[in-house]
């Protein structure tokens, strides 16, 4: 099967590629008040994914209200086009490359969220793909999952939509999950989002202190990050860690939960002013599929999500291994995928226990068979038995230490500390 999408524009051309979507998750944040404003509705960008409906991206955004689970693709394509990404970038390498993709699963009940990231040099299996001018890109077999965009992306003349459109493809048939919609973002509107939520708080326990990143640094403990500033933290790499890209995405996915909780506590989801402020300062910089290029669809989903907090925000391991310098999926990687295929309320309320359909016994229950119990006439007399374990304390049991998620443990190894 090829996946054809032959008209998958970007509505203000290519001269403005996208590049880094890490927080291309601001497409929640904040939008739930564009339709109130024309302009804002005019100035939204999108990729007509209309021919892509193979590739598992409906074109019909459930409404957020209807009690079901909303999946999307968050795609980032490193480019240094453009004199705003050049300046952030820190260079003028020619072309684009895709170089970040987390997949975003919102539950139905609007309460909580999963993100997991798809490793760049997983080898896949990609699938034949189909440009907007009716090129064929021929299907690859163990290839790396970053190199579907850049076929793509070269097979039809540097369209960064074509190279989107594979990179969905890909990422169905590796996972099976399908999509809710698409978005995109470049540096310049990764910057303004960020300054527009007010900065990101980030808490290290070391100094963070990468290389190759315009002479970036941070030092130990709690700092308030910009716009720019926060774009060198989320893409460095080199000197960090063991520099792997793995450990970037944590520290990728981290921030993103982070910047959650800025939004909320900046009042920009109950402010009417100040959400049309934020989505005004960067709807030339975002880009989306049909599905959500609606303002009323962000509006509902942007207000939905309102109370969900930073700590509903899970992000979900997909076990993998080395296969020298990439990496493999293991075979129990299809249950982290299984997490994110599309639920309701009632699939997502957990299944009660066998033998847990007994009221439990107490006051007004009898005890089975009658044994254990005893009536007051029958208690008279007794003396109350001394407790054993009396005096063997000399003060109240020290309360046990709060367990920590897995993804916190990830991100503790990595320097990476809570804030709040």
């Amino acid at each position: 099967m090829s996946y054809r999408h032959s008209q998958l524009p970007i509505r203000t051309g290519r001269g403005k590629r996208i590049a880094v979507a890490i927080f291309a998750i601001a497409v929640f944040l904040g939008s739930f008040l564009g339709l109130l404003s024309h302009r804002v509705a005019g100035g939204i960008r999108n990729i007509n994914l209309t021919k892509a409906q193979s590739a598992g991206v409906s074109q019909e955004l459930v409404d957020p209200s209807a009690g079901k689970s909303l999946t999307f693709l968050l795609v980032g394509v490193d480019s240094r086009e453009g004199a705003e990404n050049t300046a952030i970038g820190g260079g003028g390498d020619p072309g684009a490359r895709s170089d970040t993709t987390i997949v975003v699963k919102i539950a139905a009940d609007r309460k909580s969220a999963l993100m997991a990231s798809v490793p760049r040099d997983a080898l896949v299996n990609i699938p034949e793909c189909v440009t907007n001018d009716g090129k064929t890109v021929p299907a690859r077999r163990h290839a790396m999952f970053n190199s579907a965009f850049a076929y793509a992306y070269e097979a039809g003349g540097e369209d960064v939509s074509d190279g989107i459109a594979c990179t969905v493809a890909t990422f169905k048939k590796l996972t099976d999950v399908p999509l809710d919609g698409v978005v995109v973002a470049d540096f310049a509107g990764f910057e303004k989002v960020v300054n527009a939520i007010g900065g990101v708080n980030v808490c290290l326990a070391d100094p963070f202190e990468p290389e190759y990143v315009n002479g970036f640094k941070l030092p130990a403990g709690k700092s308030h990050l910009n716009g720019t500033e926060a774009i060198q933290f989320v893409r460095a790499r080199k000197g960090i860690g063991d520099g792997s890209d793995t450990q970037r995405q944590i520290r990728q996915q981290y921030f993103l939960r982070n910047a959650w909780h800025q939004l909320q506590e900046s009042g920009i989801l109950y402010n009417p002013g100040k959400a049309i402020g934020l989505l005004d300062s960067v709807k030339g910089m975002l880009q989306f599929s049909d599905s959500l290029a609606d303002p009323m669809t962000l509006a509902g989903l942007g207000y939905s999500l309102r109370n969900m907090p930073m700590s509903a925000i899970e992000s979900v391991h997909v076990p993998f291994h080395d296969e020298g310098p990439r990496v493999v999926f293991d075979a129990d990687a299809e249950e982290a995928w299984k997490r994110f295929l599309p639920s309701t309320l009632e699939s997502e309320q957990p299944s009660p226990e066998p033998g847990n359909n007994q009221p439990a016994p107490g006051n007004d229950a009898p005890a089975p068979n009658g044994e254990g119990t005893s009536t007051p006439e029958e208690n008279q007399g007794e003396e109350a038995k001394p407790d054993e374990n009396a005096g063997n304390n000399e003060g109240p049991a020290p309360s046990p230490s709060p367990e920590i998620s897995e993804q916190e443990k990830r991100e503790q190894q990595l320097g990476l500390l809570q804030c709040h």
